[in-house]
């Protein structure tokens, strides 16, 4: 099932992190952007068994790989802000839990 991805929010002066987020239940790749962008968070709710989450900053492929998290590094809230250059790429392993992605 690709990521359940939910886009805008209220306008204004708001402080936020990211213009979307991405829900992700399950092992998959995930191409969120194929552009330039930025993840601000990656929120772990549920860390499955064995479960990986590898971020890349490309269009296309698993290459340049810029963040990794592994299911005993545990639940959180990871603020991130990175920058991406190429994309955003999210590749989940294993017996996965849950986590959002927040992203622009």
């Amino acid at each position: 099932m690709a990521a359940s991805t939910r886009r805008g929010g209220a306008g204004g002066s708001e402080i936020r992190t990211g213009q979307a987020n991405s829900v992700i239940t399950t092992a998959e790749t995930n191409q969120l952007k194929a552009t330039a962008g930025k993840v601000g968070q990656i929120i772990v709710w549920d860390v499955g068994t064995t479960a990986t989450i590898d971020l890349y900053d490309h269009a296309s492929s698993n290459t340049n790989k810029v963040w990794g998290w592994l299911s005993a590094d545990g639940k959180g809230v990871f603020a991130l802000q990175i920058p991406m250059g190429l994309g955003i790429r999210v590749v989940t392993g294993g017996t996965f839990g849950g986590a959002t992605i927040v992203w622009s």
